[in-house]
């Protein structure tokens, strides 16, 4: 019994290190730019045109997804006075708060509304 014991001891032992040295491990992903026929990297150029290199890759600022009115009350625990204002509105999208997102809402929204109604055909 006793040997089955420092053995099953031994395993945890080496399972902890094992854990120890996977969680030190990092792992690099490196994917090789896409290129056009004549072997021209399109995206290599745009980023150093706008120096974009080094910097991270942002997430969406305007969600594109919509919310309904009722989710964003119950998200935010709003009461039904504080809640009021939300009846003229069926539904919200999400926005990053980064002191442009006021204008970057508005002309989303007005985008959303206009695009369908361009008239594409007169192109």
């Amino acid at each position: 019994w006793e040997q089955q014991y420092n053995s099953l001891r031994a395993e945890e032992a080496m399972y902890r290190t094992e854990q120890e040295k996977l969680s030190q491990v990092k792992v690099v992903v490196k994917v090789k730019p896409k290129q056009d026929e004549l072997g021209i990297n399109w995206s290599q150029i745009k980023n150093k045109i706008f120096r974009r290199e080094g910097r991270e890759i942002c997430s969406e600022h305007v969600n594109h997804q919509t919310h309904p009115i009722t989710e964003v009350r119950r998200h935010h625990r709003l009461d039904s006075d504080e809640a009021n204002h939300l009846d003229a509105y069926s539904e919200s999208r999400s926005v990053i708060g980064d002191g442009e997102c006021f204008y970057r809402s508005f002309i989303f929204s007005y985008l959303v509304i206009v695009l369908p109604s361009f008239p594409y055909h007169r192109m």
